[in-house]
């Protein structure tokens, strides 16, 4: 099986035990089917049984019975017991002993297992190592992925060339209050996602928020701080009527901007701040257009 696959097949798991109540004592209560804990360990004593076992950030330890899926993360499985189900173990360990029975599949992603001789696996172990690739191919992604921001940009400039223009200019002018209204959205945007899941009625708004606002804001905010980085090489900032000048601005910013994102380390962090800024940048432009006072209609006048 893939490394794709492999998470793939871990990711729906998770989602599927993560829509129940996280466990807060470390020793399983019988009386709930899912147990899940972050930063904690789980015990399955041996006169228990739980349907699935979810561990982040610790160990889980299986005397008993899990009657369908064992996830660890970051943590070890020790089976003393039976698992009627899949175990799943990343950046850990699985130790199988004496008797241990696992009815299907042992995936494990980056980790290793000691099994004893007669601790049975009815299914196959796939071990997978991470994700491998070569430097040709990173730079042939990273080449795609450019084209497509600089062509996105240049619609952007064609389409919207008053907003993407004086929201470069807000940034530049009043980069102050860029930070911190980028500072804001990061943190009321996600934040207000979370909250409409725990509202559960607020489901369709949260899907809404993280899949399609947050991504869009971050693109488009990436957009306005290459055109900045553009307009700073080209020494000025283009008017909305000088088209040839701003093409040139912000394909050259966002090329640069995307070798600079390449570096490591820090390449990701800048990245991320350019983003931040250029969000923080869309979202006070759009709010002083707002507060500005709409011109008086002129008095209608009625004939006799």
């Amino acid at each position: 099986m893939s490394s794709l696959t492999t998470l793939i097949a871990m990711l729906f798991a998770l989602t599927g035990a993560s829509q129940t109540s996280p466990v807060r004592s470390p020793v399983a209560d019988p009386g709930r089917d899912v147990q899940i804990r972050i930063n904690g360990p789980i015990h399955i004593a041996s006169t228990d049984s739980a349907s699935s076992v979810w561990v982040v950030n610790h160990n889980a330890t299986i005397d008993g019975v899990v009657r369908e899926a064992l996830g660890v993360i970051n943590g070890d499985a020790t089976i003393t017991g039976r698992v009627d189900g899949s175990v799943f173990v990343v950046n850990g360990r699985l130790e199988l002993a004496p008797g241990a029975r696992i009815a299907r599949d042992v995936m494990l992603y980056r980790s290793t297992i000691v099994r004893a001789n007669d601790a049975v696996i009815g299914g196959v172990v796939h071990t997978e190592t991470g994700f491998s690739v070569g430097a040709g191919a990173a730079w042939l992604v990273w080449l795609s992925f450019t084209i497509v921001v600089v062509l996105a940009g240049l619609l952007l400039a064609e389409i919207a060339p008053v907003t993407l223009t004086e929201s470069a200019a807000l940034l530049i002018g009043n980069g102050s209050r860029a930070v911190v209204t980028g500072i804001i959205a990061v943190i009321a945007v996600p934040a207000l996602a979370v909250f409409s899941f725990v509202t559960v009625i607020g489901i369709p708004l949260g899907l809404t928020l993280l899949l399609v606002v947050i991504p869009a804001l971050t693109f488009l905010g990436y957009l306005v701080s290459g055109s900045v980085v553009g307009a700073a090489m080209v020494g000025r900032m283009s008017s909305a009527g000088e088209w040839s000048a701003r093409y040139r601005a912000i394909a050259l910013g966002l090329v640069t901007l995307q070798f600079v994102v390449a570096v490591p380390v820090i390449g990701g962090l800048i990245g991320f701040m350019a983003s931040v800024l250029g969000v923080g940048a869309l979202i006070a432009r759009s709010w002083t257009r707002r507060l500005r006072p709409l011109p008086t209609p002129a008095p209608l006048s009625v004939g006799a």
